[in-house]
């Protein structure tokens, strides 16, 4: 209805979704009666619909889960040139570089698998989102981040700046060398922000500089940054990391389904071709296309899964998109 609480698509797609729960109960109902069928109550049903997801596709864990596992990473051209970009970053202990690229392209898996691969000499180590802060909350973030630094921090900015100069320089000083993610970088507006990491940029010892940050974001962060001729100076690299192509993508689902154990073929190719178009090759859009998909599938008590199967469930990445950007307009 125009003009209604619940815009049309929106609606289209809460009628599928009854519908796959509907589907997904008639399979429940159906399955032979056991003793060592788990117990359907509420409180469990969200894990009983993985496991049985994950039992009908003869998978042991599922594939396209939101967490960080080494065993799911799939080394993309591009994922792989930015690592190693960064590494080299950190080695020859460079004042500072820049990772940028879209959403879910996989910056926050390229920065964790970063730091699993530094040396021992490499710490601390800190991943801070530092969006939206100002110049104090950063400072105070980064102070309570850094563990050996004594807690008991003064109220005033300055002395908390010199308190951090001087642990990152005894540390330094100690062999060591620290490493700062800012992540969201390209949302911090406030001006004193840069300008307390211009201050930290200029801690030096006879090894290099005292601390390498990495400043990750959107692409924005390219032109906040390059607008500035002394940061310009400052940046050794700028990494930007691409979504995967078609031929990748089909690798990246295939890597993803060895990590979980897969025991047959699951997506056909022309399956996996819709995913890459419907997903643009990123991985965080491939890995809900599939979750849903093998849903659907299991819902549906499909053999494999085909482009119909993910036709039917790609509304999923379209429901923040176009007309769903805008707060629905309230009925008259």
């Amino acid at each position: 209805m125009s003009g209604g609480l619940i815009p049309r698509n929106e609606k289209r797609w809460k009628r599928r979704f009854w519908r796959w729960g509907a589907l997904c109960w008639e399979r429940l109902r159906i399955l032979p009666s056991s003793r060592n069928v788990p117990d359907i109550s509420l409180a469990n049903c969200r894990s009983l619909s993985s496991a049985m997801v994950e039992a009908y596709w003869e998978l042991e864990e599922n594939p396209f889960h939101c967490g960080w596992d080494l065993r799911y990473y799939y080394p993309a051209r591009s994922h792989e040139v930015c690592l190693a970009r960064l590494r080299y970053l950190v080695d020859w202990r460079a004042e500072a570089g820049v990772l940028v690229g879209g959403p879910g392209v996989g910056k926050s898996t390229i920065i964790q698998l970063l730091f699993s691969k530094l040396g021992k000499s490499v710490r601390p180590r800190i991943h801070l989102a530092v969006g939206g802060l100002s110049a104090a909350q950063t400072i105070l973030l980064l102070s309570r981040r850094l563990e050996e630094v004594n807690l008991s921090w003064p109220t005033d900015v300055v002395e908390m700046l010199d308190n951090l100069q001087e642990f990152l320089h005894r540390n330094a000083e100690e062999g060591h060398h620290c490493v700062i993610v800012l992540d969201d970088a390209d949302l911090g507006e406030e001006e004193r922000v840069w300008e307390f990491l211009r201050c930290f940029s200029n801690l030096r010892t006879s090894a290099g500089a005292a601390v390498t940050f990495i400043y990750v974001g959107q692409y924005a962060l390219v032109g906040k940054l390059a607008a500035d001729s002394s940061w310009r100076e400052r940046i050794a690299t700028v990494c930007v990391l691409r979504p995967l192509g078609r031929r990748e993508t089909h690798q990246y689902v295939a890597t993803r389904l060895a990590a979980a154990r897969s025991k047959r073929p699951i997506f056909t190719s022309t399956a996996l071709d819709r995913i890459y178009e419907l997903s643009e090759g990123i991985p965080a859009r491939i890995n809900r296309l599939c979750s849903l998909a093998l849903v659907y599938g299991f819902a549906e008590g499909a053999e494999l899964i085909l482009p119909e199967h993910i036709e039917a469930v790609a509304d999923e990445l379209t429901v923040w998109e176009g007309e769903h950007r805008e707060p629905p307009a309230l009925a008259a």
